[in-house]
């Protein structure tokens, strides 16, 4: 249905990748002010590399301030944090440590939406399956990440941030894992869930969720208006 079924290597996994899975499929069957400022900006619409731009300068910001108020953040700049240290993750390993290490101390406390921070780990998780070198632990991380999303998402189908962060991990696999229903639906809902609503996202994570749905799901008619009024897009 979408012509957003580029190549894997255009999205970033790599034919090689591509290969390499298929292959293991087979075998495997048998300071505190700053950072407020800097999380209220608007994150670009755009690619991994406006993403990956937004993360470093959130990181920045929120690594400014002493330890005393790091300590002190509110959950909210947390969760914001847990989103940059996601996206980041994409295209470097080395910040999967730190996603893993702040979900872990995010789960230790009462936050208000403990299946959001359950969600992220798990995009971690499949992330994982891009950055591993044998093709067998690629086939059990995405299979363990994606299981996991999946029991989120059936669970709390209306939930714009599950949504959004399995249709991420999702949109930008190699082909032959087929997630092509799973991707169709979270447009689709994305589409119908993200105008009008209250939400819990933070701000720039809702603008991108919004502009990831219009630059790649082939919005038009009314629901292309609706996302682009949400937006604030002309």
């Amino acid at each position: 249905m979408y012509s957003r079924w580029r190549s894997a290597r255009s999205r970033g996994w790599g034919c090689h990748s591509s290969l390499l899975i298929l292959q293991a499929m087979v075998f495997a069957m048998g300071d505190p002010s700053q950072a407020q400022e800097m999380a209220a900006r608007t994150i670009p619409t755009g690619d991994a590399e406006e993403r990956r731009a937004w993360a470093e300068s959130a990181l920045e910001a929120f690594d400014s301030g002493s330890e005393g108020d790091r300590s002190s953040s509110t959950t909210a700049l947390n969760t914001t944090r847990l989103w940059a240290l996601y996206f980041l993750s994409v295209d470097e390993k080395k910040w999967i440590g730190p996603a893993t290490a702040l979900a872990d101390s995010l789960s230790a406390v009462d936050v208000p939406e403990p299946h959001h921070v359950e969600g992220l780990m798990a995009a971690v998780v499949v992330v994982r399956a891009k950055h591993a070198r044998w093709p067998p632990n690629k086939v059990k991380h995405l299979r363990k990440g994606l299981s996991v999303l999946d029991r989120l998402v059936e669970g709390s189908p209306e939930e714009p941030g599950l949504r959004f962060v399995r249709l991420v991990s999702g949109y930008y696999l190699p082909f032959v894992l087929d997630r092509s229903k799973e991707v169709e639906e979270d447009f689709r809902v994305l589409a119908s869930i993200l105008p009008g609503r209250d939400h819990d996202l933070p701000p720039q994570i809702f603008r991108f969720a919004v502009g990831f749905v219009l630059k790649y799901g082939e919005m038009e008619g009314p629901a292309r208006s609706l996302l682009q009024e949400a937006l604030g897009a002309p």
